[in-house]
């Protein structure tokens, strides 16, 4: 990992590439530092060579907010994330994929920081939009679904809440059948709402 820095010095876009990748693989093995790390390079080498309106960037930025959520990181991601969804509303536009992202990662974080109305709202923006521009079983469309029955719950809105998260067990038994791990962890948040 080292050598990539020396190795592509003449590279830039092409390290952050690579930096991008690794930081998502080292955030799904746990490795939160090498994560961290990779993403913040990926975004310096990004912000530097397209700017920080540019969609690559933004795409690094959003993989920095899913870290931080999952590191704890909670108000940071929160801080983040709201700064990462204005600009790729302004930039982007409000239904692109990446501002849609950006929305329910910082929903997600305002989730754990106890922001249950403000969270609702992100996610109800960004599933409005996933349901529009990537279809109502997308996959990214039924983990913002499935955030906005989880967060509904905590604001005890309970009869919406348990059918969304029916709609996000049935769908996805449908579609991936039922031996699916994301099958049994539907099924378990739609148990949570009753």
């Amino acid at each position: 990992e080292a050598r990539i820095g020396t190795e592509l010095v003449d590279q830039p876009e092409v390290e952050a590439a690579i930096r991008l990748t690794l930081g998502r693989a080292y955030r799904e093995l746990a490795s939160f530092d090498l994560s961290e790390q990779n993403l913040r390079r990926a975004d310096e080498l990004l912000t530097k060579q397209r700017g920080d309106r540019d969609r690559q960037t933004l795409d690094a930025r959003t993989a920095l907010l899913a870290l931080l959520e999952r590191m704890g990181r909670h108000q940071e991601c929160v801080d983040s994330g709201r700064a990462v969804v204005e600009t790729c509303r302004t930039a982007l536009g409000e239904d692109a994929p990446e501002t849609l992202d950006a929305m329910t990662r910082l929903g997600a974080c305002l989730l754990r920081v106890g922001r249950y109305p403000e969270s609702e709202t992100c996610f109800r923006k960004a599933l409005a939009g996933q349901r529009e521009h990537l279809g109502p079983e997308a996959g990214e469309t039924l983990v913002t679904m499935g955030a906005l029955a989880q967060t509904l719950k905590y604001e005890q809105k309970f009869v919406e809440a348990e059918k969304l998260a029916q709609t996000v067990y049935d769908v996805r038994r449908r579609t991936l059948g039922d031996d699916a791990p994301v099958v049994y962890e539907s099924m378990h948040r739609l148990a949570a709402v009753w």
